[in-house]
């Protein structure tokens, strides 16, 4: 029997989509957890380890935020800017702000508010 992975191509591609969709999600999942240490963190005596923390991530986070608003993930862009928020704030990392901004513009929002809601209360 042949293998049907080369002769239907087609099954490949949309096997590798799947993979590379999970991938996203996980990636956004694991940006998430850090962003929500910094801010835990950020008010301890640890507060140094959270600074470093949030100055070396930059990138990632900022990835994970694109990725989030490309999929619609509202949960999980809403998450990040709330983690994040005060933190920006304290110090100086204003790209945070534009995210909140571009949260607020986002017509989706005013239906979609269970999970902001629940971040915001610290569930």
């Amino acid at each position: 029997m042949a293998d049907r992975s080369i002769t239907n191509p087609s099954s490949h591609t949309a096997q590798a989509a799947g993979e590379a969709d999970e991938a996203v999600r996980r990636f956004v999942r694991w940006a998430v957890e850090p962003a929500r240490w910094i801010d835990a963190t950020i008010t301890t005596e640890r507060e140094p380890e959270a600074d470093t923390a949030m100055r070396r991530e930059p990138a990632n986070l900022r990835a994970a935020w694109r990725l989030a608003r490309r999929q619609f993930s509202l949960d999980d862009a809403g998450a990040l800017v709330i983690a994040l928020s005060g933190v920006s704030a304290w110090r100086d990392v204003t790209e945070v702000w534009g995210w909140a901004e571009e949260l607020v513009d986002d017509a989706a929002m005013p239906g979609h508010s269970r999970t902001i809601d629940r971040d915001l209360a610290g569930s």
